[in-house]
């Protein structure tokens, strides 16, 4: 599904050409490490409050310009 979605920006010029594989592994390693951080008391709750900054981690991470 992430792969699919990088392609997508792939193919519209959103994103630079990368391994889309390889991008969306990055991005769920993001979520997971938040999940993670969440359950050891490092990320405040309710996790779906660092949404935005999720986002933008994902985006800048798959060479995405600044989504504002």
């Amino acid at each position: 599904m992430l792969a699919g979605l990088v392609a997508s920006g792939v193919q519209a010029g959103e994103l630079p050409d990368q391994d889309v594989n390889m991008a969306a592994l990055g991005m769920a390693g993001i979520v997971i490490q938040l999940s993670v951080g969440a359950e050891f008391g490092r990320v405040s709750l309710p996790i779906s409050a660092h949404l935005d900054s999720v986002f933008t981690m994902c985006w800048r991470m798959a060479g995405g310009t600044d989504p504002s």
